[in-house]
């Protein structure tokens, strides 16, 4: 049977401080008889994980050279086009303004007018969705470089960081932590995948892909992982590691 567990911290009779793991289910009528991990063995197992999860340095370069040249074509052609909705915008307004005149004047009925306005509003709210749509468009590019990065860089930032650090990257990109016989079992939380040396640039596009996908599907798992990167660059050991790298 796995069962799930949870890090203690306890100060012996002496004044020092020490953590260790054990099962998380413990209840006054039920006696776990898994035995706990010490820090430095579940550590070297999450290390083990963590480096199954590594991408590959050549992958990690073509990716992310991929994703700045593809960010910068795509961010000229979207000021382009944002240019020109923004055009049509104020055209769309300027017919608001004559349509309104016109009818002040007498020189359109109700229905007319009414049947006018609408168009007018429909057009005004494509052109509004499509600005918007092509805001989001353009914005998995930044989580999708922040994960790679991460990604390439955890196991140097878990063997610098402090517990806490340790275990908001643990909990970033991994779930479901079991422990049978002081083995650990980590599922990799999406989009989090093993890699192997021989990995392929079509399997580094299909995680980019996955990225995009979740990004833009406002994916609550992927928000639950780029918040903890995110926090995780906000913490000044983690910082001082980036800035090396």
């Amino acid at each position: 049977m796995w069962l799930s567990v949870t890090a203690e911290n306890k100060t012996n009779r002496y004044g020092y401080r020490y953590t260790y793991y054990h099962c998380s289910k413990r209840r006054l009528d039920y006696r776990c008889q898994q035995p706990s991990v010490s820090v430095a063995n579940l550590e070297r197992q999450i290390l083990g994980f963590l480096e199954g999860i590594k991408i590959p340095e050549s992958l990690h370069n073509w990716a992310i050279h991929k994703l700045d040249r593809v960010a910068k074509d795509r961010t000229t052609l979207r000021e382009a086009q944002r240019h020109s909705l923004e055009q049509t915008r104020v055209s769309l307004e300027r017919e608001f303004e004559n349509l309104t005149k016109l009818r002040i004047r007498d020189l359109l009925s109700d229905d007319e007018y009414v049947r006018e306005r609408q168009e007018l509003e429909r057009k005004r709210l494509g052109t509004s969705q499509t600005i918007e749509q092509l805001e989001r468009t353009s914005l998995w590019f930044e989580p999708a470089q922040m994960l790679i990065s991460f990604n390439q860089r955890a196991v140097s930032w878990f063997k610098a960081g402090d517990l806490q650090t340790k275990r908001l990257i643990l909990g970033t990109v991994g779930s479901n932590l079991m422990l049978k016989d002081r083995e650990l079992s980590i599922d990799a939380r999406k989009p989090f995948r093993p890699w192997s040396g021989s990995a392929s640039i079509s399997e580094m596009r299909a995680f980019v892909k996955e990225v995009r996908t979740l990004y833009d599907k406002q994916d609550s798992s992927l928000a639950t992982v780029l918040a903890g990167v995110q926090e995780l660059q906000k913490r000044p050991r983690t910082t001082a590691i980036i800035n090396a790298a």
